[in-house]
Parts: C-alpha cells; sequence; structure tokens
C-alpha cells in the first residue's frame, strides 16, 4: 500500500500523467472528467443519489461498464450534517466482475475528486493506496491494480474526515488497461 497525494489537474499533471492512461481502454468509468470548475458541486452534478448513507453499493456487473450518469452519490463525507442535501456516503464501493482474469494485464484507477480530504482504497478488502489533494482544485491520481482473477471484485473509495473535515465532491471513476 501506498500513500499517494493526488495532485491537481493542470498542465504540470498531465505532464505527470501520461497521456496514454486516460486514452486507455476503459473497463469501468463513472461520472465525467471536468477538469477545473467552479464551483465544485458543478463537477459532481452528474451523479444522481439523493441522501446520506453510511456505505453505498454501485453494482456494475460485468465490465466493460460505462455510466457517465451514475445513480449514486457524488459526494463523501462522514455524516449527513456534512451533506446539505446532496447524495452523500462515507464509504463508496464499486462491485464489478470481471469475465477473464487479468493477471498479467496493469490496470489502472484513475480517481479525480475536489477537496483535501484523506480518503482509503481498497479492492476486495486490500487498501491500495491512501489518497488526498488539494482543497483549491481538481485533483487527479492514478493508483496501479494488478493480479486481478476472473470474478467479482469491489473497489472500496473510503472518507476518513481528515484536512478540513468536511467532505468532498467526486468527479470521476474510472479503472482502465493500457
Amino acid at each position: 500500500m501506498s500513500r499517494v497525494s493526488a495532485f491537481a489537474l493542470s498542465a504540470l499533471a498531465a505532464a505527470l500523467l501520461p497521456s496514454s492512461a486516460l486514452a486507455a481502454t476503459t473497463l469501468l468509468k463513472l461520472g465525467q472528467l471536468d477538469t477545473e470548475i467552479s464551483p465544485a458541486s458543478a463537477g459532481a452534478a452528474e451523479f444522481l443519489a439523493t441522501g446520506h448513507t453510511d456505505a453505498f453499493v454501485y453494482e456494475a456487473g460485468t465490465l466493460p461498464h460505462i455510466d457517465t450518469s451514475p445513480a449514486m452519490p457524488g459526494y463523501l463525507a462522514i455524516d449527513s450534517a456534512q451533506c446539505g442535501g446532496r447524495g452523500c456516503a462515507r464509504v463508496l464501493s464499486v462491485r464489478f466482475d470481471l469475465p477473464a482474469p487479468l493477471a498479467n494485464q496493469p490496470l489502472n484507477l484513475l480517481y479525480s475528486r475536489y477537496g483535501s480530504e484523506l480518503d482509503t482504497v481498497r479492492i476486495d478488502g486490500v487498501a491500495v493506496a491512501h489518497l488526498s489533494g488539494d482543497e483549491s482544485s481538481n485533483n487527479l491520481a492514478a493508483v496501479g491494480l494488478s493480479g486481478l482473477s476472473a470474478g467479482t471484485h469491489t473497489l472500496t473509495i473510503q472518507y476518513n474526515d481528515s484536512a478540513n473535515a468536511s467532505g468532498h465532491w467526486i468527479d470521476f471513476v474510472r479503472i482502465v488497461a493500457p
């Protein structure tokens, strides 16, 4: 597991993230990459769920799966007091099925969000990264995933109530193969 600081999606970030990562084969896509939008809530407008839940599970089914307006929370926060009437959860899980093993093929999770709070990313219950970002910009992180067998897997993003402890917006979640 690594601690990764998501970087602002800017010219510097574009230089650090190979263009092939964004142009790769998309296996899972939830939401849309909006880059710099103000206010940040506009970047999560495509997420359709309402109300607060402690843990939300999005069922993606068999990959590939593309949903640019998913019925899931677009805001991660500890409790309903931080949600302000928007759809939010403390833990967001995405369950998906791989039709074939990808043991020898590296995958990348691309996760774009707004806010400086700390998230823990897990695949099948194993922490693979701790992510934080910059409060004033869109933050894009790339996390390597490898060795996934055929079958059902769960990607989990857990909000950890750090930094300014107010929650943060999700921009998009993608899993890509080179």
